[in-house]
């Protein structure tokens, strides 16, 4: 899937791989759940929970929002 991915869907299968969130909740995610590597998923709702990710899918994450703003 990597291979054939476009940049934005490379993250969000390296992001989905390293977290293990469910896929829904990737158009909940904002900005500000993003604390170094931790993440916080449905934010404000009795479902709300913390997940991690690795520091190279951090990495990955900045790189595309960098690439992104440019």
């Amino acid at each position: 899937m990597l291979g054939v991915a476009d940049e934005r869907m490379k993250i969000v299968i390296l992001f989905l791989a390293s977290s293990g969130i469910r896929i829904g909740a990737i158009p909940l995610i904002k900005m500000r759940n993003l604390q170094e590597n931790k993440i916080t998923v449905y934010e404000s709702t009795n479902e709300e929970y913390y997940t991690f990710i690795t520091p190279e899918r951090k990495k990955a994450i900045d790189f595309y929002l960098d690439f992104r703003s440019r």
